[in-house]
């Protein structure tokens, strides 16, 4: 009987700017700031979730939290 030893988790991207595709996993998601306006007197800071493309180390956002 086959049975999952563990569920899939890759997902897979391709960098824009030199086309490299590659997979990654939830661990090598990293979580990064912004500041994206002034409000009053403080900057505003936006979170992101980005992942850096292997082959030329450009930051590859994924989604922006809210």
């Amino acid at each position: 009987m086959i049975k999952i030893i563990e569920h899939g988790t890759r997902k897979e991207q391709r960098c824009e700017r030199c086309g490299c595709l590659f997979s990654y996993e939830a661990i090598d998601v990293k979580k990064g700031n912004v500041a994206t306006s002034t409000y009053g007197m403080e900057p505003y800071k936006m979170p992101f979730k980005y992942v850096i493309c292997p082959q030329c180390n450009n930051e590859i956002i994924l989604e922006a939290e809210k």
